[in-house]
């Protein structure tokens, strides 16, 4: 059952992968183990609900919670991940980009139509709030450039971010 969607670019996905994540658990291997059984096991992660959650549990959560429909007062803290407001759209004359926030990312994207959500790039809103938003403008170009390549039906321009969202 389709709540929304969520798609992503390639340089999305390698951004996403510089975020930082929880640190890997040292391997521990049994006493009826052998060790190669014990090194091909996949990595764990320490998950210590005291800490905090790094950018990309904070990210992969709220896109989690976003596509299963979770309404917009749940998407955003103290109950979900997102921040306030969730999704914005940039100013002209970049306003067909929306940028979907959390409290330590930014990920810049568009909207196709109601509840589906492209994200084109993503960064840390540390790097995203410095150098006089250099970054945001990079980003924002970034989307705006790969736009012109996709049919405008394609990508919903005018809609408040609200209605997009949906719920």
């Amino acid at each position: 059952m389709r709540e929304r969607l969520f798609y992503f670019t390639s340089a999305w996905a390698a951004d996403r992968l510089k975020l930082p994540a929880p640190a890997p658990r040292r391997q521990v291997q049994w006493w009826d183990e052998d060790e190669e059984a014990a090194n091909n096991r996949p990595i764990e992660v320490d998950i210590d609900p005291n800490l905090g959650r790094t950018p990309r549990e904070q990210l992969d959560g709220f896109i989690e919670t976003f596509v299963i429909g979770w309404p917009r007062a749940k998407l955003i803290r103290k109950q979900g991940f997102g921040s306030e407001p969730p999704f914005r759209r940039m100013w002209p004359p970049r306003s067909p980009v929306v940028e979907m926030r959390t409290v330590q990312t930014r990920t810049f994207g568009f909207f196709s139509c109601r509840g589906v959500y492209v994200g084109m790039r993503v960064d840390l809103t540390e790097n995203t709030h410095a150098n006089n938003d250099r970054l945001y403008n990079e980003y924002g170009d970034y989307v705006m450039q790969r736009l012109r390549h996709i049919v405008s039906s394609d990508v919903d321009v005018v809609s408040d971010v609200e209605d997009l969202i949906g719920g």
